[in-house]
């Protein structure tokens, strides 16, 4: 009976310690993207939205081999979190969720399937940066975006918690370990 416990010791302190490196992974993502933003864009994006790229403009991202589009914008996306899963966060009061769906296509030269997720984005608004919300249930994702093969194109969608009064709002993607950057024009 005790070996039957310490395995399940072990087990719930295994996904501790998978669940705490991997909010590591994401507060690092993010504050490194942070780190290469355009230093006005930390503080205010009107900069930015002058470069970013409006809806349905495709962005060609030559590091990752890779060409996004941001095809629709939902804002607000509380119904659809809220019916997604009982367990999904609600957002506070003055806060709503935003949902952007991207399609991205791997170019056919590439040696290796291309890589779009969440840990590459951040949205920067007049009120600050904010990073994308990973633990929401239930809702269209970003899987099929995890591993595009060469040649090939897939869509899913990414969901953010901003304050309702943030009107601009950029989206930001910058790879993990890459230097190519590319804008999207949220609008309101």
């Amino acid at each position: 009976m005790e070996a039957k416990h310490v395995q399940t010791a072990l087990a719930v302190l295994l996904l501790g310690m998978l669940f705490c490196a991997w909010s590591a992974l994401v507060f690092v993502a993010g504050m490194t993207a942070v780190r290469y933003l355009p230093r006005e864009a930390v503080y205010c994006c009107n900069g930015l939205t002058r470069v970013a790229a409006p809806p349905g403009t495709p962005v060609t991202i030559e590091d990752e081999g890779l060409t996004a589009t941001l095809t629709d914008v939902a804002r607000p996306a509380d119904r659809a979190v809220a019916e997604g899963s009982s367990l999904n966060p609600t957002p506070a009061p003055g806060q709503e969720f935003v949902r952007v769906r991207f399609s991205a296509a791997c170019d056919e030269g590439n040696d290796e399937p291309c890589s779009f997720n969440s840990l590459s984005l951040l949205l920067v608004g007049t009120r600050g940066v904010y990073g994308p919300q990973i633990f929401i249930i239930g809702v269209e994702g970003d899987g099929e975006l995890l591993e595009i093969p060469p040649g090939q194109e897939a869509s899913g969608a990414f969901y953010f918690l901003v304050p309702q009064e943030d009107e601009e709002l950029v989206l930001v993607y910058r790879p993990i370990f890459g230097e190519a950057a590319a804008y999207f024009s949220l609008g309101r």
